[in-house]
């Protein structure tokens, strides 16, 4: 992951190929922690995937030291809402930041960490 300042200006849109993913070398990568960023083009979504039932992104990297490089995330719940009531689709590019930290308490007691993000696009 790289960290940035900002997130710039000039993003295109990208032509998005259509076809199946599951053989490539593509590097799944965490969500960003506090200070941390992931940007890049979105090729493709796929919803329901994994464990949990998370929307899979896959994308490449526009930014950082693996600029260009095919990366996979899975987009928690909070995120997953944010790309649908804004019409975020393959072919935007997008922006990832980790900008808190933040302390809760689940159902069960415990205590947690967790990672406040904000998420940026462009058409």
């Amino acid at each position: 992951m790289a960290t940035s300042d900002s997130s710039g200006d000039g993003f295109q849109t990208a032509t998005v190929s259509s076809g199946n993913y599951d053989g490539d070398d593509a590097e799944w990568i965490p969500l960003p922690d506090e200070g941390e960023v992931i940007q890049g083009i979105i090729l493709a979504m796929t919803p329901n995937s994994g464990d949990y039932d998370q929307l899979r992104v896959r994308f490449k990297s526009t930014d950082g030291d693996d600029e260009g490089e095919i990366r996979l995330a899975h987009f928690n719940q909070t995120l997953e809402d944010t790309v649908h009531e804004n019409g975020i689709s393959e072919g935007y590019e997008f922006r990832l930041e980790g900008v808190d930290s933040y302390e809760w308490t689940d159902d069960d007691g415990n205590e947690r960490e967790g990672t406040e993000r904000e998420l940026e696009y462009r058409a």
